[in-house]
């Protein structure tokens, strides 16, 4: 299947990798579906035909005006367009998804963790989510974090969360994570995971 022209970078998720996303997350027609640096908007006018309204969040003005001119090429009503920092966005609905490959803060984790009271609110993200949140599954190189979320209590759990491996050890998700982190994400992840689990 040929990639539409308008797509842009080609590290962008590409349509295998959203429907991994799609899938992990179980999307439904009853779910509002967020993208926290929407790029091109390629995964929200992916996302609006399997959802209720997808909304795409993009802080570079550039960005957010090629994904608007992509979403108003699709011909979709329910996508919507967000040119604004993901801080500043407020997150509304009952059952949410939110997808990002930029990295969240185990600050942002507890801030939608006290929001989520009653909602069905799932994150998926490029990458598991930071230490020590366990991530609920994965599928490719996303992770599944549901909300409320469930905190490792030691290294071992958290690394078999991340690898599904028994007996795991930092060094297994240092090798799993090397084909998903940047080698400065990767150092960062690990600094986390040592600092925490000291």
């Amino acid at each position: 299947m040929a990639i539409p022209s308008w797509r842009g970078s080609p590290k962008a998720t590409n349509r295998r990798e959203a429907r991994q996303v799609f899938d992990l997350a179980d999307l439904s027609k009853n779910d509002i579906f967020y993208d926290v640096g929407c790029g091109d908007g390629f995964v929200c006018i992916q996302a609006a035909r399997r959802c209720k309204c997808s909304v795409g969040i993009e802080d570079l003005k550039i960005r957010a005006k090629r994904a608007a001119r992509n979403v108003s090429k699709s011909g979709l009503s329910n996508v919507k367009i967000i040119p604004k920092k993901y801080q500043k966005v407020r997150i509304r609905g009952r059952n949410i998804v939110l997808f990002t490959v930029n990295d969240l803060s185990f600050e942002d984790f507890e801030k939608w963790n006290r929001r989520s009271d009653g909602r069905n609110f799932r994150i998926v993200t490029y990458g598991p989510p930071a230490v020590p949140i366990k991530p609920a599954a994965k599928k490719g190189s996303f992770f599944l974090t549901k909300f409320p979320y469930s905190l490792a209590k030691t290294d071992a759990e958290l690394c078999y969360a991340v690898t599904r491996k028994r007996n795991a050890s930092l060094k297994h998700v240092i090798r799993k994570l090397k084909s998903v982190f940047e080698p400065d994400d990767l150092r960062q992840y690990v600094k986390d995971f040592r600092r925490h689990f000291r």
